[in-house]
């Protein structure tokens, strides 16, 4: 991906994984064309590591998100960079290369180098090192989808 003036969010896979479980197509429409048009504006980016979780899964969430190459961001020298400030701040987060919840502090990094609010449907517990609280110990924007569609003055 190129452009990436317009980007303002990055999703976590278990929100891609919601919308598909809870939020058909059929019923939705207007909420999936604002999330295309979000994605065709480059409002949306993704970190390649969210595509290698739904990669596991191999159904029509991972080749939605599939489709979306024009929107996914490998994991360039400065956000490995970040990426090695949030490990080194949070060394017991995850476990490197166990395939739980890996693409967390990759989009976590993402977030911080550009500035984009994370979509998560993870929730504040306590102090247990879940994306929100991390998001808010780094000062880094992050709201659920329910956010994200207030963010966009969605009607539905």
């Amino acid at each position: 991906m190129s452009n990436l003036d317009n980007a303002e969010f990055t999703f976590d896979t278990c929100v891609f994984i919601e919308l598909f479980e809870k939020y058909p197509k059929d019923i939705f429409g207007k909420m999936w064309d604002l999330i295309e048009k979000q994605f065709k504006e480059n409002r949306i980016i993704i970190i390649k590591d969210v595509l290698v979780e739904l990669s596991v899964i191999q159904d029509e969430v991972y080749n939605y998100v599939k489709e979306k190459n024009n929107n996914t961001i490998e994991l360039s020298t400065e956000i490995q960079q970040n990426l090695s400030k949030i490990i080194n701040k949070f060394p017991n987060w995850v476990k490197p290369y166990s395939g739980n919840n890996a693409a967390d502090p990759c989009l976590v990094a993402l977030a911080k180098f550009y500035n984009l609010k994370v979509i998560t449907q993870e929730k504040i517990q306590g102090t247990k090192l879940k994306i929100p609280y991390v998001c808010k110990l780094l000062g880094i924007r992050c709201g659920d989808f329910l956010d994200f569609l207030r963010d966009n003055k969605a009607q539905l």
